[in-house]
């Protein structure tokens, strides 16, 4: 018979490897829907520059899900459903020829509409609708958005201009993106917190605007990051 202590071993060992599968699970999912959250801040960065008959830039952000974001969200989509990656694939493959020039703003805003529905469908398979509403998940995903954004709009300002358009589109995309999820949980929010995140928001917004310095920028979205 085992003594108590080799018992007690045994039972440790297994439940820091049981901790240990469910954090790489949980890291996986949490990169996953990182993933579908950029992909969604520049589908929103396809429907402005639509809006704004800017063809060249729409088309940019079209393809930039299945040129850089894909591949980190393809192991995980054919591990869940070799039928579902297909279709993300093609959806996000087609997307820029379907918002191209040549076609109705509304047959261009039909297909962004269509990937927007893949992307909830993929959502759902693979991180699931109790983590996806889980508000410590959402905080996550608003920070890895904002991290993400810092280093666009450093990129993309020189010397108090653009100077890259189209990373300065993707900063402002990731803010966008990260800012609809704060909404949607800031009334399960302290009071107190939710306001500093909105005044951080407003200033990050007109640090945009103003095409501020890196370093402010990354003060503001530092000041959400920590909030959340």
């Amino acid at each position: 018979m085992k003594s108590l202590l080799a018992i007690f071993a045994l039972v440790v060992i297994a439940s820091s490897t049981s901790i240990a599968f469910a954090d790489t699970d949980y890291d996986e999912r949490l990169a996953f829907a990182g993933s579908l959250e950029e992909t969604l801040g520049h589908f929103w960065a396809i429907e402005q520059n639509l809006d704004d008959d800017n063809a060249e830039l729409a088309l940019v952000h079209a393809t930039h899900p299945i040129a850089e974001l894909y591949d980190i969200m393809k192991p995980v989509l054919q591990e869940s459903s070799p039928d579902l990656d297909s279709q993300v694939n093609q959806i996000l493959m087609d997307l820029g020829k379907k918002t191209g020039q040549g076609v109705t703003r509304q047959d261009a805003q039909d297909a962004i509409d269509e990937a927007k529905e893949v992307v909830e469908i993929a959502r759902t398979a693979i991180v699931g609708d109790e983590l996806s509403h889980d508000t410590n998940f959402k905080m996550k995903l608003m920070q890895g958005l904002l991290e993400t954004s810092k280093g666009e709009y450093e990129e993309a300002i020189t010397d108090g201009e653009i100077s890259m358009m189209a990373e300065f589109q993707d900063g402002s995309a990731f803010v966008w993106r990260s800012q609809q999820i704060f909404d949607e949980i800031k009334s399960e929010l302290p009071e107190h917190e939710a306001e500093e995140i909105e005044e951080f928001y407003g200033d990050l917004w007109a640090g945009y605007d103003s095409r501020a310095d890196p370093a402010n920028i990354a003060v503001f979205a530092d000041g959400v990051i920590h909030e959340a």
